[in-house]
């Protein structure tokens, strides 16, 4: 299967920040994967037999997406932003469920404990 060219942005001539990923996290069971984005985006999707459906996309933040992380169970993902800001996601339905401030400075990785 062959994809498809990202089209660019007509000023800059680079693809636009909804376009750049900046993070991604694929959940133990292979079933969902999530894509932090540079303008700010969090993107879910679902994976099966290969092919990615896009589930949901949401724009919480301004700042980029630093960091993305699911729970070991998979229903929650936790997301890091350069604004210093961990927000709580639900897996199924798509949504955020807390945003809570971390930090004065990026937040740059997470971990479940």
């Amino acid at each position: 299967m062959q994809g498809k060219e990202l089209p660019l942005d007509a000023a800059t001539k680079e693809l636009n920040n909804g376009a750049k990923g900046r993070s991604i996290d694929i959940d133990k069971q292979g079933r969902y994967a999530v894509l932090g984005m540079r303008d700010g985006s969090v993107r879910l999707y679902k994976i099966a037999k290969g092919a990615w459906q896009l589930m949901g996309v949401d724009k919480t933040r301004k700042s980029w997406i630093q960091c993305v992380k699911f729970s070991p169970n998979g229903r929650q993902i936790a997301v890091g932003s350069h604004d210093g800001f961990v927000d709580l996601y639900d897996t199924e339905p798509f949504a955020c469920k807390k945003k809570m401030k971390a930090s004065s400075s990026a937040v740059t990785q997470l971990d479940w404990s």
